[in-house]
């Protein structure tokens, strides 16, 4: 009575394979909004924090440019070389703190 056992096994695994597609691509889809939304925070902070460090070495490049050669000294005896990185790094986390705070305030207002 083999015939009848394998007959039925095809119609089973549809059905199991089915249910297992189904589930993978339902958590796919969950966990890939939020991998998403996680991966445009972070870009965005990178994207801030490298356009802020540029735009900061520009301007001191175009202040030691300027200035004369003994005050240029007297900064670097006091400012590090990583001084602008780390500022800039300052700047990045707080505005990216603000913009945190008002997409949950924009969402507050959305759910009331």
């Amino acid at each position: 009575m083999p015939i009848p056992v394998l007959l039925g096994l095809p119609w089973l695994a549809s059905v199991v394979g089915g249910f297992i597609a189904l589930t993978v691509s339902f958590f796919a889809q969950y966990f890939t909004k939020k991998l998403l939304m996680v991966g445009i925070a972070v870009g965005a902070a990178v994207v801030f924090t490298v356009a802020f460090i540029s735009g900061l070495e520009s301007l001191l490049a175009s202040f030691y440019a300027s200035a004369p050669a003994e005050l240029t000294h007297a900064v670097t005896l006091f400012m590090p070389s990583n001084g602008p990185a780390c500022v800039v790094a300052i700047i990045t986390a707080h505005i990216i703190k603000w913009g945190y705070g008002w997409s949950v305030k924009i969402l507050d207002w959305k759910v009331s």
